[in-house]
């Protein structure tokens, strides 16, 4: 994505633990030859349990995809302060983008309540116009509705310019076991991982009468770097917390 300028990263518990996902990152990372900034985030929700989603992307949260150890650690800062300090540097041109449980950007809001003048939007990959895909409300992208609701009503009533991609839309994204197939044949260690970390996924995808693996992860960033791809609509969004 050339047009897009990535600041830094953060992690949080939502398909694995953080304990995973932080290391997780930076082997990814390493994977592609980036060296972005690696954030921690929050280990759990802000009012309820954590729990992970093994069943679908593997107890190493990599589907059982084998990558070598990072030899650089995360940053010593937390995420809520790396984003603060960011978000004033650049003078409110920062959108951030989750694709995982809010947790991280609502203990942000709690510790500096100025911060929604310093970003510039926030693109979310959660929710539903339609309905959920765990309850009739809730939908199960990364945990961000099921699980720690009151972080993205937080987000919502923060005032900060949002820009939603719900399971409505990224239900009609995704990579089939063809796609998947082409991608092995490149013979690449990317294409390689992306296809041997993908076959739970697929199987869980497929089971459920979908297509393929729906692309949820990467629309918000698809979005940011091609808009002319992408409608919608301006909206009041929601949030139900008390029966999630």
């Amino acid at each position: 994505l050339p047009a897009l300028q990535i600041v830094g990263i953060s992690t949080v518990s939502g398909n694995v633990h953080l304990e995973i996902s932080t290391p997780n990152t930076l082997k990814v990372l390493q994977l592609a030859g980036a060296k972005t900034p690696v954030y921690r985030g929050a280990a759990k929700p802000l009012c309820r349990d954590y729990h992970d989603a093994s069943e679908f992307h593997g107890p190493d949260g990599l589907g059982g995809a084998f990558l070598p150890q990072p030899t650089r650690p995360a940053e010593e800062k937390a995420m809520w302060d790396a984003l603060y300090e960011t978000a004033k540097a650049l003078n409110g041109e920062l959108t951030l983008v989750t694709i995982g449980p809010m947790t991280n950007l609502a203990t942000a809001l709690q510790r500096y309540p100025d911060l929604p003048k310093y970003l510039k939007q926030v693109v979310f990959m959660g929710g539903s116009a339609s309905g959920g895909n765990c309850t009739p409300y809730a939908e199960q992208m990364a945990r961000t509705l099921r699980e720690n609701p009151e972080a993205v009503q937080m987000v919502c009533d923060s005032g900060i310019p949002l820009v939603m991609c719900s399971l409505d839309m990224t239900h009609g994204a995704y990579l089939t076991a063809g796609d998947l197939e082409d991608l092995a044949a490149a013979d690449t260690p990317v294409t390689r991982f992306i296809h041997e970390s993908s076959g739970v996924l697929l199987g869980k995808n497929l089971e459920a009468d979908l297509p393929g693996i729906c692309q949820h992860d990467t629309c918000p960033l698809l979005y940011l770097a091609h808009p002319e791809l992408f409608s919608g609509e301006k909206a009041h969004v929601h949030v139900e917390i008390s029966d999630p």
